[in-house]
């Protein structure tokens, strides 16, 4: 990591879910989520897998506070998700940017420094976290001048920016092409094994949550329920074509599998 930024380290979190469900009524009621309970300890790298549909997106909306749960309970530490907002605990990235157009990459990153609400013994600046994500290059560029894999870089500064020890990150990555993918998921793995923030991540890539998880959790069709909590105990680098690879990859497939007769 650049020794300019070594010292910089994130508060710790534990996030405790107890018996969260959620119903939509859009004219019919639709349960996304079922009963979830997990918890998640400080510093984990947690994967959420399922099929299309079953509720991973649903969970991190109730755990950002974005949607409120019919019932069940989410705490960080001692703080439900709207005081953990309110505090600046918790920072979000999905496949949308969510970037300013009229503003440059660097105004853009220090718009989400100024709105900064938690407390902490030091911070980056913006020029450190644009080197840190490799866009320093590009700081004085509007949005629409950089590619997506750029675009998603910058939110990725803006993850870490905010200082929050709990980053949700919704797909933010799905709709990159292959090679850019899986640049930036090991980038995003660089980041947390030097910041050491808890991250849920949802992707539908199984690869994907091998390689940078150290916790996958497997969820079943609507209504989601939590069926699998598989600790990943392979070690990094983590290669495709290693035997221990292959036999958790088929493990996970097996359990997404079970979710059919569900």
């Amino acid at each position: 990591m650049d020794g300019d930024i070594g010292h910089f380290r994130l508060t710790t979190m534990t996030i405790l879910i107890r018996g969260l469900s959620q119903v939509f009524n859009n004219g019919t009621s639709t349960k996304a989520i079922d009963n979830i309970s997990i918890e998640i300890g400080d510093k984990q790298f947690v994967a959420i897998i399922g099929p299309s549909g079953c509720g991973k997106s649903t969970l991190l909306r109730l755990m950002a506070n974005l949607v409120t749960p019919t019932s069940g309970s989410i705490y960080y530490d001692d703080q439900n998700p709207s005081s953990a907002v309110r505090n600046g605990k918790i920072a979000w990235m999905s496949q949308s940017p969510a970037l300013l157009p009229w503003l440059s990459v660097q105004k853009n990153l220090e718009l989400s420094n100024r709105l900064i609400k938690n407390d902490r013994e030091s911070s980056l600046t913006s020029g450190q976290v644009l080197s840190r994500v490799g866009l320093s290059e590009a700081a004085t560029q509007y949005p629409f001048m950089l590619s997506g894999g750029m675009q998603q870089r910058l939110a990725l500064g803006r993850l870490l920016m905010q200082n929050a020890p709990v980053w949700l990150m919704d797909e933010p990555f799905a709709a990159l092409d292959e090679i850019t993918r899986e640049r930036l998921s090991e980038e995003l793995f660089d980041l947390w094994r030097d910041f050491h923030p808890t991250v849920l991540w949802v992707t539908h890539n199984i690869y994907e949550a091998i390689k940078l998880a150290d916790r996958i959790l497997v969820f079943s069709p609507q209504p989601g329920r939590l069926i699998a909590d598989v600790i990943n105990p392979l070690p990094h680098p983590r290669l495709e074509n290693s035997v221990p690879f292959q036999n958790l990859l088929k493990n996970l497939r097996h359990s997404l599998k079970q979710t059919d007769s569900l």
